[in-house]
């Protein structure tokens, strides 16, 4: 299994410690990912890693903001096939892999 599991469940909710687990399970599953900062006043609070599996669901996994660009460096190595970032693009190239599928 993922190496890097237990450091990503930790900071996993119950629900998607369950859907990370999958997820990672069953690496082919995941076709997006990207991070998403949650910002108050300009200062970020929370970094949050987000799994978008080929089902549309979406899979939040706050992370430490020093960790989170070692996190998705992580899993990019694990999801070599998953597009990475976030923007139109990355969007539309999700959608047209979902309906690949």
């Amino acid at each position: 299994m993922f190496g890097g599991f237990a450091l990503l469940a930790s900071a996993a909710s119950r629900k998607n410690t369950d859907r990370l687990r999958c997820a990672l399970e069953q690496p082919r599953s995941v076709l997006w990912m990207y991070l998403q900062d949650r910002k108050m006043s300009g200062a970020t609070l929370y970094r949050f890693v987000i799994l978008r599996p080929a089902d549309g669901s979406m899979i939040m996994v706050a992370t430490p903001s020093q960790d989170a660009e070692q996190t998705l460096a992580t899993l990019r190595a694990h999801l070599p096939h998953a597009v990475g970032g976030y923007g139109p693009q990355q969007q539309a190239s999700y959608d047209a892999a979902r309906r690949a599928m």
